[in-house]
């Protein structure tokens, strides 16, 4: 019985490689969260890797503001906002709080990182400002 499910494990390990999938992986434990129209929370256990939702700025004229609060016991947590082409165009680093301003249309993803971070939170809210 232990063959087979090293067989099994091998075989699922080996095609997510082949996907590309397996250098994506995300480990949070104890995590609950909730996600809305303009925020998104969570509190976790332990965090490793990182999560995205997707915001779109249909104007170039509009702003994208947005409010954050992260805390953590251990490890490094931070938001990132990457443009469509993966860029990153902010990073809070270990700055915990704030508020992040992105002008331009486009689409951006909102991305929440966590590197080995123990016993946390984030809160994100944001909106469009027309300018």
């Amino acid at each position: 019985m232990k063959k087979l499910f090293a067989a099994i494990l091998a075989a699922l390990l080996l095609g997510l490689a082949a996907c590309g999938t397996a250098g994506s992986v995300i480990v949070k434990t104890g995590f609950v969260g909730s996600s809305g129209a303009h925020s998104w929370s969570g509190r976790f256990k332990s965090y490793n890797g990182s999560e995205a939702k997707q915001i779109n700025v249909k104007d170039d004229g509009d702003t994208l503001v947005i409010t954050y609060e992260l805390t953590v016991e251990a490890g490094e947590l931070r938001v990132r906002v990457e443009d469509r082409q993966g860029q990153v165009r902010v990073d809070t680093g270990e700055v915990m709080s704030g508020k992040i301003h992105v002008a331009g249309a486009g689409r951006y993803l909102l991305r929440v990182v966590g590197e080995e971070a123990k016993n946390g939170s984030f809160a994100l809210n944001w909106e469009i400002v027309q300018e």
